[in-house]
């Protein structure tokens, strides 16, 4: 990883970070993708500034039912935390053949929290979906050099209602449903 400077700001470019990732939920990773991934702007002093985070969720191939679905990321909020107006959603659609059909932006979140936001989009059965949801995360203080976050998703099988923040897990948390669902929770750690 490389440090650059601009504007008085250190900068560090993270790819998608794959390490120490797992996956929980009845979400087969063959059919629904969850990445992240993040750039880091430091202070002069090396410190954490605020993160850039770009979460996706990709569908591999299109879904049997078209409901409301629900997403949710949580972190751990001791150090960090939303960067007010800063979320931008967007929502890719492909046909079969995998060329881009539509996109839609939105910038309103369902859901805020400590350490967490969430949001509801559509899915649309008769295309591949891919969501994508950045925002921007950022601390007074940082001690530590890494976080967890949990990225989860909950695909509508039967009337869905509501996306909520569950009990803290290790270092974070993770996302709940209501309704009748289908959900995949994937826990990443993210380090500068």
């Amino acid at each position: 990883m490389n440090d650059f400077q601009y504007e008085n700001t250190w900068t560090q470019i993270v790819s998608a970070h794959e390490e120490g990732m797992e996956t929980f939920g009845s979400i087969k990773n063959e059919d629904l993708r969850i990445s992240i991934s993040y750039t880091v702007f430091r202070n002069p002093d090396h410190t954490l500034k605020e993160m850039y985070v770009n979460c996706e969720y990709e569908w591999k191939t299109p879904t049997s039912f078209g409901y409301e679905d629900a997403w949710g990321i949580s972190w751990d909020h001791k150090e960090l935390y939303y960067k007010d107006d800063s979320y931008i959603g967007r929502t890719y659609r492909y046909d079969v053949g995998g060329s881009l059909d539509t996109w839609q932006k939105y910038n309103s979140l369902s859901s805020i929290g400590a350490g967490f936001i969430g949001g509801y989009v559509n899915q649309d059965i008769t295309h591949k979906n891919t969501h994508n949801q950045t925002f921007y995360l950022e601390g007074d203080h940082v001690e530590s050099d890494e976080v967890i976050i949990f990225a989860s998703y909950g695909h509508g099988t039967l009337f869905p209602k509501g996306v909520g923040i569950a009990s803290p897990a290790y270092r974070g948390g993770a996302a709940y449903f209501t309704g009748s669902y289908e959900d995949q929770t994937r826990r990443f750690r993210l380090d500068w």
